[in-house]
């Protein structure tokens, strides 16, 4: 249950935002080698002050319920994020901030045919 929110003041039409959410959602599927079904992407718009300067940046919040702390990963997945936003949205890295959270299985909740699960109690009845 990977979920990336990527918070920017970059201005992108309707196709270029689904290039740029598509490729992080397969950046973060092949990363954490988690299925692309269960990787979640939203691009909101901000306003951003950096270096007392309002050019264009961008605040992504990474959270997952495990694969942060296996060696390499969130590295990986900053590098990876590099690239996808400097190719998809011409975002300079050193304007961009990542913030990794892993999430507790009880506090982790989402719909499976309409009904609401908690991985945590999926697991725990296996």
């Amino acid at each position: 249950m990977p979920v990336v929110q990527i918070s920017s003041n970059i201005s992108l039409a309707g196709q270029e935002k689904q290039v740029l959410l598509i490729a992080v959602a397969r950046l973060v599927s092949k990363i954490m080698e988690k299925p692309i079904q269960d990787v979640m992407v939203a691009l909101t718009g901000a306003d951003f002050v950096m270096m007392e300067d309002f050019g264009p940046a961008a605040f992504i919040d990474i959270r997952c319920l495990s694969g942060l702390e296996e060696e390499g990963v969130k590295a990986c997945l900053c590098e990876g994020l590099r690239d996808v936003l400097r190719q998809c949205a011409s975002l300079d890295p050193d304007r961009v901030y990542v913030n990794f959270f892993e999430v507790s299985p009880d506090c982790a909740w989402r719909f499976r045919d309409g009904v609401p699960v908690c991985p945590k109690i999926a697991m725990d009845a296996r």
